[in-house]
């Protein structure tokens, strides 16, 4: 089923709104399209609401420290393939393979973190062209 952040409305205006409306509010907030068995991907709109705005500065600041040096998240060959499954330009993805192939020390959290810095600098060259 559906999974995600799930609010009881209280504002007596907002209970008002068409379902079209409603729809329209959470697409919005909505960061994700996928699940473990598609290909899914992070897509946020501009402008983007504040509160995403703030939580994305919070994990900004140690997201890397925690999930690739304390988890060392990539040193499973099935979390590299769904960051690499990511990537939707073939130029882009191609230089994300030869540059992952320079880091293959999988026990070390240092070479996730060497992995996750080479994904988030060619991210935005994907995105740009695709």
């Amino acid at each position: 089923g559906r999974r995600g952040v799930h609010c009881w409305v209280c504002d007596a205006e907002a209970r008002k709104l068409t379902n079209e409306a409603r729809t329209a509010i959470a697409n919005y907030l909505s960061v994700y399209v996928g699940n473990e068995m598609t290909s899914g991907t992070a897509t946020i709109k501009k402008p983007i609401h504040p509160s995403l705005e703030r939580a994305c500065t919070i994990i900004s600041e140690s997201f890397c420290d925690i999930m690739m040096g304390d988890q060392n998240i990539l040193s499973e060959e099935k979390q590299r393939m769904k960051l690499f499954n990511m990537f939707k330009n073939k130029q882009a993805k191609e230089k994300l393979e030869a540059t992952w192939s320079e880091y293959t020390d999988y026990e070390d959290p240092e070479n996730s973190k060497k992995l996750w810095k080479v994904f988030v600098k060619l991210a935005p060259t994907d995105i740009q062209n695709n």
